[in-house]
């Protein structure tokens, strides 16, 4: 709980001493008589912090203040004790080329993973990765003291990330940069930003074999730049050529869930890192998968959440008051089929059945494994009974095990569904693997040679039930303001959204978000975080559904003359009504600098409809600044006669 006070201990009397004898200095900064400048730093931001006081960002800053251990107010922390990856970022007065980084860990340290330094150019590069120094101490404060080869760029800016899944709040209370202000790799030297090989980050998607639609998961290690990001190929397709894709958004490591192309062949998925800077280099790439079009069979695909909820007992459909281990089986049938029971069993390395442990949906003297309907909750064997669950197209299950301390990282397991008509499909997963995706195993065969695609087809229009995002394409000239929509697809019950986008600022430049259609009703708002990123939130007292826009972005065109502008991003939190969360892909748009091809099409949508008509009239009473390219009788001004003409041709046109 915050706020609780802490005992001194005696570990910090060696702080307190420095700081009486002068060998750390607030605020300032210490140089040895051999050149070398201590620092401690000047500001400080964080992606996430406790409060704009207490345990805030700022209170890293600055030499040593905390002087006991425990959970104290005068040191950096997090919102949540558990929020996964997240990072402190410190300014320090003097650029130094940096030999080392010392922190002050002063409640539950062990957190430290990683930290980039950010030479004066603002180019980011790990200087050091691995183990916390202060890993498996308890009950007192831990010194991490971090050296690494004397950089060859001049930098006063460290990153630092922790887990923050390391048990309890990680509280920082200050960090110290060292280095010297001339550096000993001699002078001329000019450092250069070093794209990491290939093989130091791992792609890997799962099934490996899948039908058209049907969800592949993506698991991911990366560098942890926000611009990184990941996208779908084609085999034969260049890197410009991709299809869905996302932003990772700081994130080193992950899952992400794409949607397989309707078009049969091989694909894969390649990384990108920090964007644009890293241009079209791929720094990883998956393993190959088939999406097959001419199969009547299904798929499978398993991964372990974790261990905790209460769910099942050992013999018993209820809860029993021990935690379960909960398993995610995603199934994925072209024909309708009907699910009639499920094990789970422990398997060896190669996925075989091992070792003899067993859970099943109707028990037969074996252990419970209670399954719930992952979209609704709804529990489909509550009694010793089969399941009936068909299916057409995906369904995902929560399979829920009594424990009894066998899923620990490391372990094997595979789950078998038996179907109505007599088949079966089988999944396999490892806990706790961070090397890769979760295996699957599918019955899907084919002997069709596919023709494979050099891109991959995006539609832009609403089709199919899976909700999701798309960015109409526009074309404009430079000079102009272009309005380009999001267009929201297949809303159920949507409450909620937050969403991340990226534009080129070269060619583009924001003036203003408004709300949609779909959304109209909504508290909204936007901010442009930093350069070229945005962020939309909307939220609905009540929920939408259907489809139509969620946002108008309206942008000043800054670029020449066929210059094109990619606008894409990620949808970070979506909602139904009482909080379900939802995954929303988002398909980017394309924007391209030139002459809208139809004369009053001044939205560059590539067709002249109502919202120009609606446009002219708002000029024409003063709500809108006048843009002469709706003057679309060329009288020299923009009047009701323009949108009367417009009305007219829109008419005629069917618009």
């Amino acid at each position: 709980m915050k706020g609780v006070k802490s005992v001194q201990k005696a570990g910090w009397l060696l702080v307190a001493l420095a700081l009486v004898l002068g060998l750390v200095v607030q605020n300032a900064v210490g140089q040895t008589a051999g050149g070398t400048i201590r620092q401690w730093a000047s500001t400080a931001i964080a992606s996430s912090e406790y409060s704009s006081t207490g345990w805030s960002a700022a209170q890293a800053a600055g030499a040593p203040n905390t002087f006991a251990y425990g959970d104290i107010n005068t040191a950096w922390t997090t919102l949540g004790a558990d929020e996964g990856i997240q990072w402190i970022e410190l300014n320090y007065n003097i650029p130094v080329y940096a030999e080392g980084v010392n922190l002050h860990e002063t409640y539950n340290p062990g957190a430290l993973t990683r930290i980039d330094l950010k030479d004066t150019n603002g180019v980011y590069y790990t200087a050091w990765t691995g183990t916390d120094p202060g890993a498996g101490i308890t009950n007192r404060d831990a010194w991490s003291n971090i050296s690494f080869e004397q950089t060859i760029y001049l930098t006063n800016t460290v990153k630092v990330y922790i887990d923050t899944n390391v048990p309890g709040w990680n509280e920082i209370d200050a960090i110290e940069l060292i280095g010297e202000s001339t550096t000993i790799s001699g002078p001329g030297v000019t450092p250069s930003a070093v794209t990491p090989s290939p093989s130091s980050y791992i792609l890997s998607a799962t099934p490996t074999t899948v039908l058209p639609g049907q969800k592949i998961t993506v698991t991911f290690t990366a560098p942890g730049y926000q611009q990184d990001w990941i996208a779908m190929y084609a085999i034969t397709a260049k890197n410009e050529n991709y299809g869905e894709y996302y932003y990772l958004g700081e994130k080193t490591s992950g899952t992400l869930t794409f949607t397989a192309p309707s078009q049969e062949g091989e694909y894969e998925f390649r990384m990108f890192q920090n964007w644009p800077t890293g241009g079209y280099n791929d720094i990883a790439r998956s393993n190959k998968i088939r999406v097959n079009i001419t199969s009547t069979s299904s798929t499978a695909e398993l991964s372990y959440i974790g261990s905790g909820e209460d769910k099942v007992g050992t013999y018993t459909h209820q809860p029993d008051g021990t935690g379960d281990g909960h398993f995610r089986l995603r199934l994925h049938t072209q024909a309708a089929k009907t699910l009639t029971s499920l094990k789970l069993e422990s398997a060896d390395a190669n996925d075989q059945p091992a070792s003899g442990q067993f859970w099943n949906t109707v028990p037969d003297g074996l252990w419970i494994l209670g399954v719930h309907k992952s979209e609704n909750g709804a529990i489909l064997n509550p009694t010793d009974s089969p399941i009936t669950d068909t299916i057409t197209g995906e369904a995902t299950y929560d399979l829920y095990a009594e424990t009894s301390g066998y899923f620990n990282n490391g372990q094997h397991f595979i789950v078998t569904a038996v179907f109505s008509d007599g088949s079966t499909e089988k999944a396999a997963t490892v806990i706790g693997a961070t090397s890769s995706a979760p295996t699957a195993t599918t019955t899907t065969t084919t002997t069709a040679t596919p023709s494979i695609p050099t891109t991959i087809p995006v539609s832009k229009k609403c089709t199919g039930t899976e909700p999701y995002l798309y960015i109409e394409d526009r074309t404009m000239n430079k000079g102009n303001t272009v309005e380009i929509p999001i267009m929201m697809c297949n809303a159920d019950n949507l409450a909620n959204m937050d969403l991340t986008l990226n534009y080129d600022t070269s060619i583009l430049k924001i003036k203003d978000i408004t709300k949609g259609s779909l959304n109209q009703r909504a508290v909204f708002d936007w901010n442009e975080v930093s350069t070229g990123r945005l962020k939309i939130s909307f939220a609905v007292k009540e929920e939408v559904s259907g489809s139509g826009s969620i946002a108008v972005m309206i942008f000043d065109v800054l670029g020449n003359k066929g210059a094109t502008a990619l606008i894409g991003g990620t949808v970070t939190t979506a909602s139904k009504t009482g909080g379900i969360t939802i995954s929303v892909r988002v398909i980017p748009g394309t924007f391209t600098v030139g002459t809208p091809t139809i004369n009053g099409d001044c939205n560059g949508d590539t067709k002249l409809d109502e919202r120009d008509v609606l446009a002219a009239l708002q000029m024409a009473v003063e709500k809108r600044a006048v843009n002469m390219c709706y003057d679309y009788n060329k009288d020299g001004k923009v009047d009701s006669s323009d949108a009367r003409d417009m009305l007219k041709a829109v008419v005629r046109e069917g618009g």
